[in-house]
């Protein structure tokens, strides 16, 4: 008899017991799978992707962490974000199961930031995927163990939504068999196990590529077998184009090009948050959307002149060749040159308001 079981604690994965651990290794730190991380609390680890540099995706019935890793930098998390509130959409089978937590202290991207998957969900059935987790480590013949390590394998689709058993499931949940037999099997064929929640699937697009598509959210499995084994098998809730929405709505809001301080108005007030921006070891989404003016993802030196036509209209070419003379060069704030941008911004600013006609 199949039975649902929640991922519970620590993340991991199963893998395939005739092929070695690295390889699974080496897959996870390479790009785009090496934005997984390791969420905490006092119960111990959940798993969840890096979306934006203060933003993680992760399983909305994973509830409240304490903090999140990725590649030796750690965030305490300071605001969580579920896709539904309504309470009867909070199984993890139902297909609502994403949650977004926004970290402390941004953290530097490994690599690129994913793209997510806005495809038909329906072609996605027969399709192989890959699996992200980190955390206890099992092999297939015997289930999961007590080892931790971050990893990815890979499954192929064998169900999207449709009916298992007694039960119907909604029509954005993957299933994944976790098989030992060719032609089945994968070649760093993985399952989940016991606390996976919240971890990355990740699809091909034949013109994107690699894109993020959905967050692992429970097993089908004997209710007396170990999590881990063959035979079992793994599903995850796929992003859905309104979840997508979601996403991005938090992460890369719709706010007022230019407007750090958040009164309604670009003024000379928002040059101090402008070139903070600039400075900023690592950036977050909120600096990003109020200080990116030329789509690049980054603030810097090349969104001056964005910024000031927020102000007072373009740039010349001798302006801009006035203000690369100061010495600016993404400094320290406070430090002397951090001092003479701010300088330079508030006095051009001022004399071509002036010219305009415009009150500062």
């Amino acid at each position: 008899m199949l039975c649902l079981v929640l991922s519970k604690d620590a993340s991991g994965l199963s893998i395939r017991d005739d092929v070695d651990r690295l390889p699974y290794e080496t897959l996870a730190d390479s790009a785009p799978y090496s934005l997984s991380g390791t969420f905490t609390n006092s119960m111990g680890g959940k798993s969840g992707t890096l979306v934006a540099t203060d933003w993680v995706l992760t399983a909305a019935h994973n509830g409240n962490r304490a903090g999140f890793t990725l590649n030796g930098q750690t965030s305490s998390i300071v605001q969580r974000e579920v896709y539904s509130l309504d309470p009867s959409e909070l199984n993890a089978s139902d297909g609502f199961d994403f949650a977004l937590l926004r970290l402390g202290t941004p953290i530097a991207p490994p690599t690129d930031l994913p793209a997510f998957y806005s495809g038909d969900l329906a072609d996605l059935q027969g399709d192989p995927v890959v699996m992200t987790g980190s955390g206890f480590v099992g092999t297939g013949d015997v289930g999961e163990g007590s080892d931790r390590a971050r990893l990815a394998g890979t499954n192929r689709i064998s169900q999207v939504g449709g009916t298992i058993g007694t039960t119907t499931y909604a029509n954005n949940i993957a299933f994944m068999s976790f098989s030992s037999a060719p032609p089945f099997t994968t070649s760093l064929e993985a399952g989940l196990t016991d606390g996976d929640s919240g971890g990355g699937l990740w699809v091909s697009d034949p013109v994107a590529g690699l894109q993020l598509g959905g967050v692992h959210s429970f097993v089908l499995k004997r209710s007396f077998d170990p999590l881990g084994l063959y035979g079992q098998t793994s599903a995850s809730t796929l992003l859905t184009s309104n979840a997508i929405a979601w996403i991005e709505s938090i992460i890369d809001p719709d706010v007022m090009a230019g407007d750090f301080n958040e009164d309604g108005f670009v003024t000379i007030a928002d040059i101090d948050g402008f070139l903070n921006a600039i400075a900023a070891s690592v950036q977050t989404s909120l600096e990003i959307a109020y200080g990116d003016f030329n789509g690049d993802d980054l603030v810097t030196i090349a969104d001056v002149d964005g910024f000031l036509s927020t102000l007072a209209g373009p740039l010349t070419g001798d302006e801009f060749a006035s203000f690369q003379a100061v010495g600016y060069a993404i400094p320290e704030p406070s430090s002397a040159a951090w001092m003479l941008g701010l300088a330079w911004l508030i006095g051009a600013r001022g004399s071509r308001s002036c010219q305009r006609g415009w009150s500062a």
